[in-house]
């Protein structure tokens, strides 16, 4: 065995201590509570982890709200505290499915597993200070969830279920709870009918698929559409290139839009002219740190 048992066990064990002593430390939180949580993201990061390798999509709002449901009847009244919880529940599904992916693709190329936990770790080293000061940067230049550059929806979301569910269950609108009971059946017919109708199995979609559907933004469904449609008329117009070079396309622009945010806030930093680009970059640099004509 290339990765031993004992390496996830302790690691889990001293990753769970220092939760629950940060939890209580800096919030307040039981360390019950907090075990709670760390429980339940075992069983929500397999929903994620399968999620994202079959829809490339992890639920990690849908992961967390669950955990606000199961706190506002633990700790009702307390929305510190259901957020927190959700926070470490969603932290365990965003890791699981990411190492998911670093892992199937290292099985694909042929990489070792044992190096790559070793290299997820010490990217865990490296990256939580980088991660630590990348939040600051953006934080310093603007109000997270209140400025336009940067709404946070998903964050608003979960302040809304936490202060929603502050007075316990009662306050969930009337018509939730059998939505809830009849969305969870759904979802349970699904597999079960997949697996023992075998002539309607290739006619039934996947319950997950179908769920993340209900729960992401119409605009990345409408991305998704028009980006699948402009690979479909590259791969008629030159299959060659297209096998080539589409999933490095792909990535540059995801990875593109993230570089942005960064450089945009860095602009607002050091005050060069907002959306001047590398032309007012070295402009800047030329006079000395003065954005002014």
């Amino acid at each position: 065995m290339q990765i031993p048992n004992s390496w996830w066990m302790i690691g889990l064990g001293i990753a769970s201590v220092i939760t629950m002593t940060v939890a209580h430390s800096v919030f307040g939180i039981p360390w019950w509570m907090t075990l709670i949580a760390v429980a339940m993201s075992s069983i929500l990061a397999m929903i994620a982890t399968r999620s994202t390798g079959e829809t490339d999509i992890n639920p990690i709002g849908g992961m967390g709200k669950v955990t606000q449901l199961a706190f506002g009847a633990i700790a009702p009244g307390q929305a510190e505290t259901n957020v927190l919880a959700a926070g470490i529940t969603s932290a365990g599904a965003s890791q699981s499915g990411d190492m998911m992916q670093d892992l199937k693709t290292g099985r694909l190329l042929g990489a070792s597993p044992r190096k790559q936990v070793v290299a997820q770790l010490a990217g865990v080293c490296v990256g939580i200070p980088i991660c630590a000061g990348v939040y600051k940067l953006f934080d310093s230049q603007y109000e997270i969830g209140i400025d336009e550059s940067f709404p946070a929806p998903a964050a608003n979301a979960w302040k809304a279920m936490a202060e929603l569910l502050s007075g316990g269950f009662d306050q969930l609108p009337p018509q939730a709870v059998p939505a809830i009971i009849a969305g969870a059946c759904f979802g349970i017919a699904l597999p079960v009918l997949r697996r023992f109708v075998k002539p309607l199995s290739p006619f039934i979609p996947s319950s997950l698929a179908m769920g993340i559907a209900f729960i992401v933004p119409a605009y990345y469904s409408v991305a998704m559409f028009i980006g699948s449609m402009m690979l479909v008329a590259w791969r008629r117009l030159s299959p060659a290139s297209a096998a080539a070079l589409a999933i490095a396309v792909a990535s540059g622009l995801i990875a593109g839009e993230g570089l942005t945010g960064v450089l945009s806030a860095i602009e607002s930093l050091i005050g060069l002219p907002e959306g001047q680009g590398v032309g007012a970059a070295v402009e800047w640099i030329i006079g000395g740190g003065s954005s002014e004509k």
